[in-house]
């Protein structure tokens, strides 16, 4: 597996769900069982200009200690997996004389699956309550393959209170076994905010429904049509967007190749979408994806070149992964966003129990129609040493900078510090 290096390692803050068994006496002689996963980590931290003030206001120093459980369980139809954290602060400002201590930061994460002999049903459920003064745009928020998530607030993301967010969904697929399928889908995100100094993060809910009609038309061919309905609700106001979608792929003895084609009918207008995608799996384990695409957006008559770009490379001792993506997505007040994110990390093993990190990060929001942008950048350093065969010592370094269209750019530094360990057990 390639490692995002860089950022924090996940595997101990966050739970790390593996192969489970069933929990029947008669499934365990399959060769599995209910895991549970403890994690605990201590950071030490100073930061200089935490906030990412034009001018800087000092020092930050912090301690954070984090707590991780997780239970993950399976039968032969069904999966379970659950996931919780929670975090002690100890933070000392600027022009403070002592450590102010508080436990926020919970995190829940319950995922499970049923399948049938040709259907699946899946849902998920997950709520995350964040500090907005220390959330970090490039690593926070993450997708399953570590590719960064421009989020709605991405532009206004700054100041001081809380960031609250619940998300909920389900999906059934039936048919599973023929050539023709079909995937109902529906999600509910709900962002809020505590005590937030920056008036323009504001409450905002958004529902997502959806149908995909799945066809095998041969063994190498598969094409997938669908629509989706987006309803999003906030103090401002209230839209709604309807996509329509179609993309076919054609399987090669090397990887893949698809094409697409996708129209969204906004409340300024229509969007239209072109996209050409190939995939790699080459020689020495290495993958390479890349997809090219012309959007026009609703709110304009120009056209923007869109695509993505993954590339994953093991090394004898280490390895090197990159992704880029351009694409369009909405603020929290709905408006058109042109999304570009970079993400490059290496790793390289010093010695048996040492290994060095090094990461580049890159995301920014450009809206359409006008000159707005906001850029955020981050340049990192990891050291990991293996202490013992239970605890790992890490020290970071890291340069990030903020630059948008309305005020000046800023840096912040930060060092630190982190020791932590996981371990597993089966009941």
């Amino acid at each position: 597996m390639i490692k995002k290096i860089g950022t924090r390692n996940a595997g101990i803050l966050a739970i790390i769900v593996a192969s489970t068994m069933p929990v029947s006496a008669q499934d365990e002689d399959d060769g599995g069982g209910v895991l549970l996963t403890f994690g605990l980590s201590q950071e030490l931290s100073l930061t200089e200009n935490q906030s990412f003030a034009p001018v800087s206001r000092g020092t930050t120093l912090r301690s954070t200690t984090d707590l991780s459980f997780g239970l993950a369980s399976q039968t032969r139809t069904s999966q379970l997996s659950l996931e919780a954290t929670t975090s002690l602060f100890g933070v000392n400002p600027p022009g403070n004389q002592g450590l102010d201590f508080s436990a926020s930061d919970p995190r829940f994460t319950l995922r499970y699956s049923t399948r049938a002999a040709a259907s699946t049903f899946r849902v998920n459920l997950s709520y995350i309550e964040q500090d907005i003064t220390f959330i970090d745009p490039l690593t926070d928020f993450l997708d399953d393959l570590g590719n960064i998530i421009i989020t709605d607030d991405f532009v206004d993301l700054s100041g001081s209170g809380d960031r609250i967010g619940l998300n909920y969904g389900a999906s059934l697929s039936i048919r599973d076994d023929r050539p023709f399928g079909l995937t109902f889908s529906a999600n509910v995100s709900d962002l809020s905010f505590a005590n937030a100094t920056t008036p323009e993060l504001t409450d905002s809910n958004t529902t997502t429904l959806g149908v995909e009609a799945r066809l095998d038309i041969n063994p190498v061919n598969q094409t997938l049509i669908g629509i989706e309905h987006e309803t999003f609700e906030s103090d401002i106001g209230r839209s709604e967007n309807t996509t329509l979608y179609a993309d076919t792929t054609f399987a090669r003895p090397d990887g893949s190749i698809g094409f697409g084609i996708t129209t969204t009918d906004t409340t300024v207008g229509t969007r239209y979408g072109l996209s050409f995608n190939r995939s790699f799996q080459l020689p020495g384990d290495v993958t390479m994806a890349a997809s090219v695409g012309l959007t026009q957006p609703a709110a304009s008559d120009d056209v923007f070149v869109t695509g993505t770009f993954t590339y994953a490379r093991p090394l004898p001792n280490g390895s090197v992964n990159a992704s880029l993506n351009r694409s369009f997505g909405a603020d929290a007040d709905g408006a058109e966003q042109v999304q570009t994110t970079l993400s490059m990390g290496a790793q390289h093993a010093l010695t048996p129990l040492a290994t060095l990190g090094l990461n580049a990060d890159f995301a920014r929001a450009e809206l359409t129609g006008t000159s707005e942008e906001t850029t955020v950048a981050s340049i990192g350093a990891t050291l990991d040493y293996q202490l013992t065969p239970d605890w790992d010592l890490l020290a970071e370094v890291s340069i990030e900078s903020n630059d948008s269209s309305d005020s000046p750019r800023a840096e912040r530094t930060t060092l630190s510090v982190i020791m932590e360990r996981e371990f597993s057990i089966r009941p």
